[in-house]
């Protein structure tokens, strides 16, 4: 059985402590990443792409320059990626 691995983060001047398995996708918006979880929950954090991957697990699939997203949360592939939320 695989431990749970977790990454922190600042988000409105609080730090957030964020299980990697609940992490959907990550979006770069110019200079701040969204994380958005699976609850609906999105953090903004200013932190760049390179530096939250490095915290991720190799779940995690980058599918354009400014997008990272989970490979347990894809439900189709086509044109565009969907998620199963």
């Amino acid at each position: 059985m695989q431990e749970e691995k977790y990454i922190s983060i600042v988000s409105d001047r609080k730090t957030v402590t964020i299980g990697v398995g609940t992490i959907l996708y990550v979006i770069m918006r110019i200079k701040f990443a969204e994380i958005h979880i699976i609850d609906g929950t999105v953090y903004k954090t200013r932190m760049t792409l390179s530096e939250l991957a490095g915290g991720l697990d190799d779940g995690f699939l980058k599918v354009h320059r400014g997008c990272i997203v989970s490979v347990m949360a894809i439900h189709d592939i086509t044109d565009k990626i969907y998620l199963s939320n």
